[in-house]
Formats: C-alpha cells, sequence, structure tokens
C-alpha cells in the first residue's frame, strides 16, 4: 500500500531540487503540491484552513520534470497530486440602513436642489436609503408634538428658534464626535452663526462678528438665511435716467432713484423696503445694534436706539410722505399673475428679496433686465451694507441613536452642506449658500439676474451680525421678542401709530420680556 505524502511531512523533509532528483532516480513517489483558493463567506472571525486531500494515481510516462533550477529527463512511476484548498473569509456585506428626512424644501427651485441631493447621496451611498418625509405649513408645531412624544424623523430642516426650544432636553443628539471623525467635515468652509445648531451660549459681542465654527453641535448648516440682498430692474432704471447702483451708494441715492421712477400714470413704485429692509436700514444708521446688553445683564431691543429711529422715520416716509413704496396689502394686486410687483415689472428698487433669486427667474423669464447691487450705506461710521447671517439647519435627533443610524445620518448631514450640494443650490438659487466658494463655479454667477457676484459679495464687503442670539432664560431664543417689535412696526407702516408710539411700544415689550427671562433664568425656574 503506497505512503501518502501529508503537507507535515513534506515541509519537515525540507525536499529540495537535489532531493527531488534523487528521490525520483531511486523510484519514490513525486508530489506536486497545487495550491487552489476558495473564497467562502463564513461567520467566524478567524480564518479556517480546510485540507482536502485527494489522491489520484496513475501510471504515466513522463519525458521531462522542470523544476526552477534544471530539467532533467527521468522516468517516474507515479505521480500523486495534493490539492490543497484554503478557506478565505470573505468581507461581510455592507448592512443597508434607513432613515427618515425631514423637510419643507418640497417644491420651487428649494425642492428641485433637495431632490437632485437625494439622487446623488444615493448614487454614492447605495447602502444607505434616505426616506425624504414632507414638512407641513404648520411644520413647528408638528415638531413639538413629534419631540414631546420621542417620534421625531431622524435629521430635520429646521430653525435656530425650534433648536434652542428642545436643546436642554435630550431631543438633539450632540454630534461632536461624529463630525470629527468624518474626513468629509471641513469647519472652515462654512459660514457660521451660534446659537442656531450649536449651544454656546453666547451674548451679543463686538463686531465684527467671530464666525469660526464652535460649540456643543447637533447638526449642520444648510440654508444661508438673514441675507437682504438687494435687486434692482435695469430697464425702468435706464428709462427714468437712474445710475445704477456702485460700491459705496447711500440711503439717500436710493430714495432718490426711487423718486425718479415713480410713475403713477404707468403704476410704477420706485422701492419696496418691508420689515427686512427698514431693519438693515436701521443697521447702517444705529452701528448694526439689533439686540444689546441692557440693565442687570438682560438683553434690550438696539434696532431703533440712536440713529436707528430716524431710519424708522425715514421708513414710514417712504409710504406716506414720498409715495415711492406701496402698503403691504397692495403687494397681491400689484403683482398679479407674477406674484408682486418687482416681478410683475413695476418697481424699480427691491432691499431684502435678492437672495432667492430662483423664485423670480420662473416669473420674469426675459421680460425685462434685473440685477444684483452692492448694499446701501447709512450714515453710520462703520456702515458697509450693514447684514446679518443666520442658517436654517438640518438638525440630528436623538432618535438617530435609537435606530442606530448616528453616522450614516451625520454623514447625510455634512454632504447636504458639501460642495456638491451647496454647489447645486448656488446653480438652483433657491437660497443663499451655507457654504464658502460657491462663486467661483461660473453657473452661480451667470445672468439673469446681471451681477450675480454682488450677492456672494456682501459676506465679504459688509460688517455681519449673527442672526441666531441667546437670550438668557427664553425657550426659544429671539422667537417670541421678534413678534414684539414687528407688530407695531406693521401698524406704523399702515398709518395706525406714530413712529413715536412704535418705538416706545416696541422696546418696552421687548426689553421688559427679555428682562423676565433673565429675571427666570437667575431664580433656577428656567435651565437656560
Amino acid at each position: 500500500m503506497p505512503r501518502t505524502m501529508t503537507r507535515r511531512r513534506l515541509l519537515a523533509g525540507g525536499v529540495g531540487v537535489a532531493g527531488a532528483a534523487v528521490l525520483a532516480a531511486c523510484g519514490e513517489t513525486q508530489v506536486v503540491e497545487v495550491e487552489k483558493i476558495v473564497t467562502q463567506e463564513v461567520i467566524k472571525e478567524v480564518p479556517v484552513e480546510k485540507i482536502v486531500t485527494q489522491t489520484q494515481i496513475k501510471e504515466v510516462q513522463v519525458q521531462k520534470i522542470v523544476t526552477q533550477t534544471q530539467i532533467k529527463e527521468v522516468q517516474v512511476d507515479r505521480v500523486v497530486t495534493q490539492v490543497v484548498e484554503k478557506v478565505v473569509e470573505a468581507p461581510p456585506a455592507a448592512r443597508t440602513v434607513k432613515f427618515n428626512f425631514e423637510t419643507d424644501h418640497t417644491s420651487g427651485p428649494r425642492g428641485k436642489s433637495t431632490q437632485w441631493a437625494i439622487d446623488r447621496y444615493n448614487q454614492i451611498k447605495p447602502n444607505t436609503i434616505v426616506k425624504f418625509i414632507a414638512q407641513p405649513d404648520q411644520f413647528t408645531e408638528k415638531i413639538n408634538i413629534q419631540a414631546v412624544a420621542g417620534t421625531l424623523s431622524e435629521i430635520s430642516l429646521l430653525s435656530d428658534r425650534v433648536f434652542q426650544q428642545w436643546v436642554d432636553t435630550g431631543t438633539w443628539l450632540q454630534i461632536n464626535d461624529l463630525l470629527a471623525k468624518n474626513p468629509d467635515f471641513t469647519p472652515d468652509e462654512y459660514h457660521f452663526s451660534g446659537e442656531v445648531y450649536t449651544d454656546n451660549k453666547e451674548l451679543p459681542g463686538p463686531l465684527p462678528y467671530d464666525d469660526t465654527m464652535r460649540g456643543p453641535q447637533y447638526g449642520m448648516p444648510y440654508q444661508g438665511a438673514g441675507i437682504a440682498a438687494f435687486i434692482y430692474n435695469v430697464d425702468l432704471l435706464n428709462a427714468a435716467g437712474v445710475p445704477e447702483p456702485t460700491d459705496g451708494w447711500s440711503y439717500d441715492d436710493m430714495l432718490e432713484g426711487a423718486m425718479k421712477v415713480r410713475d403713477q400714470e404707468t403704476g410704477v413704485w420706485g422701492l419696496n423696503s418691508g420689515i427686512l429692509g427698514m431693519q438693515h436700514q436701521c443697521w447702517g444708521f444705529n452701528g448694526l445694534q439689533k439686540y444689546i446688553v441692557g440693565p442687570e445683564g438682560h438683553l434690550v431691543l438696539g434696532n431703533f436706539q440712536g440713529a436707528g429711529r430716524e431710519s424708522l422715520q425715514r421708513a414710514y416716509d417712504y409710504i406716506h410722505t414720498y409715495d415711492v413704496q406701496f402698503r403691504s396689502e397692495m403687494r397681491k394686486e400689484i403683482g398679479g399673475e407674477y406674484g408682486n410687483p418687482f416681478n410683475a415689472g413695476l418697481q424699480g428698487f427691491d432691499h431684502g428679496r435678492g437672495r432667492s433669486t430662483g423664485f423670480n427667474l420662473t416669473r420674469i423669464g426675459d421680460r425685462f433686465r434685473w440685477a444684483q447691487a452692492p448694499k446701501p450705506r447709512g450714515p453710520h461710521p462703520t456702515s458697509t451694507g450693514d447684514n446679518e447671517y443666520v442658517d436654517q439647519p438640518h438638525i440630528v435627533a436623538s432618535t438617530a441613536t435609537i435606530t442606530g443610524t448616528e453616522e450614516q445620518v451625520v454623514d447625510f448631514a455634512i454632504f447636504m452642506a458639501g460642495p456638491e450640494v451647496q454647489g447645486r443650490n448656488g446653480i438652483d438659487r433657491g437660497f443663499y449658500p451655507c457654504r464658502r466658494g460657491v462663486q467661483n463655479n461660473p453657473a452661480a454667477v451667470a445672468p439673469p439676474p446681471e451681477r450675480m457676484e454682488e450677492l456672494y459679495l456682501i459676506y465679504e464687503k459688509c460688517l455681519m451680525r449673527p442672526g441666531g442670539i441667546y437670550v438668557p432664560g427664553s425657550p426659544s431664543g429671539r422667537g417670541e421678542v421678534e413678534g414684539m417689535w414687528v407688530r407695531p412696526v406693521q401698524k406704523l407702516f399702515a398709518g395706525d401709530i406714530s413712529v413715536d408710539e412704535t418705538v416706545e411700544i416696541a422696546e418696552r415689550d421687548v426689553s421688559v420680556q427679555m428682562a423676565k427671562y433673565k429675571a427666570d433664568l437667575d431664580a433656577g425656574r428656567v435651565s437656560r
């Protein structure tokens, strides 16, 4: 009975080239070892080696044996072939994860960008399923109900007010560690405003604002807001002999141009400023004061303090003295099928709505030429086209920990703030991108409107303040007090109250409320 040459024996024998020749000459069995790799998925974490031995005995006539060093003709009686099979563990298949993404960007240029982003993410991360959920109009109420019930989507597009309302309840997931591990997280590349998705509890400080991303973080930036851009109708200005705005032009220049453009016979108006434009104009007069630290450390309303009151008087005069601005209730009637007077071609200047020109594009078409302008400057020495930046962020809920999707959710939030998606936002123009450098893409600044680059220069040229602020003791930051000063201003624009009455009501109500917030915090009745 022939002996079977085992692997162990072969290795122990140290059979070399010369030995092989001797064995062959002596009529010993020649062993030829063939190694075959078989890949097989196994569950064990350790390599498994399986030896399968098969012996074939065959009478053959071999003319030549080829080794690595020589060729020699010999007579061999038998050849035994051993097939060695190694079982190598295959990498485990990537698991498929799924999470819910809730947003109100469902139509128009914003909806277009969102759908593009989800499709693109599915391409590059095929094992992650992002379930799109449309937020209803009253999504704040829905979010509050879900926060109480613990049924929030893993990630949602929210406001700083909703974020602050629930930040100290464990509703949101702090993601600093997960961000640090993700190579696509580049904090220096984002525009930053505190108290929007970070909980820094920073009071308004000196300007210019430090926009370095910092603090306990619960989400990522996405939709730039607060930026009050400036657009104008090129054809109307040219027809009225009004020079187009240039860097360094003033609110006096704006008023002069609006008066020339105004034409009662054709129904053309010179200006729309509104609440947002009025507020930015106040900052050009008062040094960008919105909320400032007042008595006993609590905040007070600063919009109308000092020369800000003069700006409020001017905003009133646009409507009731100079007749260059229509009342807000007339907007729909003047705009008609185009939605607003500017899109209808019946308004020269628009202060505040140039950050989302994708909505204008579909209404204006090629009916007239229009353009972005640099921000006008006020009389205050620091005025450079005063502005603020806030963000509508994607916030990660603690639900992601329950579903085990926190890494994937954070990766998606980073992707949405990344160069691909924000670059797409620059093309669709539904909002101001949260990422620096979008204007370097020629498609982002291509007309219409003309001079599109002026939108991006606002952040570089203007003195900026943060839009999201910490109000000590407030359950929702600036949320409640914003309405307190907006309501009397609306009455002023309607002609129901005077400027003095407006300032008295707004400053009294806001300052008293914020003093109550601070008292609640000092007494321990609230936690932040």
